[in-house]
């Protein structure tokens, strides 16, 4: 359920706590059609990256506002009395590379494993953004390498 700030800042897809580990998550979701023609890339990294620009804005907000979480009853406390705060943008069927300026580009699958793990919530982030997540050649995939294959051309 999102959590809604006011207008013109757009709503918090996700937000998770962990008191415990003095933990907080807040994510925008992108939930992207997976582009089916290179054509439709650029939409869909543009998708991804509007992601990126509304967690700027969220979180200047909430460093502008760090009462307001905890006033609308969706936090125990302040966002900055919080040791660890993660902001991330997690996306589905179509994932881009981006500086993004202090928030982690993952795939939303990747998080919602992590979110899923057991342990502290500040452990599960760090290990996600060890980029541990993305396919390894050997561990997850091989490329076969034959010097008797011969592919045909034909021109």
């Amino acid at each position: 359920m999102p959590v809604h700030l006011p207008e013109p800042i757009p709503d918090i897809d996700l937000l998770a706590a962990d008191e415990e580990s003095s933990t907080l998550l807040i994510a925008e979701l992108k939930l992207v059609r997976k582009p089916l023609r290179p054509a439709e890339i650029g939409r869909s990294s543009a998708e991804v990256l509007k992601g990126v620009a509304q967690l700027a804005d969220i979180r200047k907000f909430l460093e502008a506002s760090p009462e307001h979480l905890r006033r609308l009853g969706r936090l125990p406390r302040r966002v900055d009395a919080y040791e660890h705060v993660y902001y991330m943008v997690a996306a589905r069927d179509h994932w881009c590379w981006t500086e993004s300026g202090g928030a982690a580009m993952v795939t939303f699958e990747a998080l919602a494993e992590t979110l899923r793990s057991e342990g502290s919530l500040r452990d599960n982030l760090e290990a996600l953004l060890r980029s541990e997540w993305l396919p390894l050649e050997g561990r997850d995939f091989y490329v076969p390498y034959d010097a008797d294959s011969v592919i045909e051309c034909s021109i």
